[in-house]
């Protein structure tokens, strides 16, 4: 017998909850509905996301519709549920979120000679990149940074991450993207401090 909505909205957040995005993105292609609340507290997988400051999910379900205003039993949003826990990158990253089309990419790859993985997180509405380590033997995300694309030497992962937008759809053109950073570069003028 197939599992009941009810369940699959469990099980999501229970896997929201957990970090484990696998087992997220398994339970939607069953049916799970992404802005479930659970029963105890009214959370979404948006909720705990934000919680445990996870980029990757909280990319990921802003991506595919959650909805960032939804307020739990407490009374709060994903984005006042990251400011609570002084996680202000997160909460800003959900405020400035933009639906629709994407704005954003999220590219993986090892880091190092680690354990760890480097998750990248392209906005090419803002023209910026947040980045975080994850710790695969731990399950913890190091502090994210947040640069302007102007300020990414390695122009090369800007390109790849935005092949990969344009090949989901991304609208802007890539003269927009890279006249945007040379703009901001001219307007950072010797000596001045931006």
């Amino acid at each position: 017998m197939a599992p009941s909505k009810e369940e699959l909205g469990e099980k999501f957040v229970d896997a929201a909850k957990e970090q484990n995005l696998a087992e997220m993105k398994r339970l939607l292609e069953l049916g799970a509905d992404i802005n479930y609340a659970n029963k105890n507290n009214k959370n979404t997988a948006l909720h705990w996301a934000s919680d445990k400051n996870n980029f990757e999910i909280v990319t990921y379900l802003l991506k595919n519709g959650a909805d960032k205003t939804y307020k739990a039993s407490n009374g709060h949003d994903a984005e006042s549920i990251a400011r609570y826990y002084k996680h202000l990158k997160m909460a800003d990253f959900i405020k400035n979120f933009i639906p629709g089309p994407p704005v954003s990419v999220t590219l993986e790859s090892p880091f190092g000679n680690t354990s760890g993985q480097l998750i990248e997180v392209f906005n090419f509405a803002t023209r910026s990149r947040t980045s975080s380590i994850y710790n695969t033997e731990n399950k913890t995300y190091s502090a994210p940074t947040t640069q302007g694309f102007d300020e990414i030497r390695d122009k090369s992962a800007i390109r790849r991450a935005f092949a990969e937008y344009k090949k989901q759809g991304g609208a802007l053109d890539e003269d927009v993207i890279y006249n945007a950073i040379e703009e901001r570069k001219k307007q950072k003028l010797p000596g001045s401090q931006a």
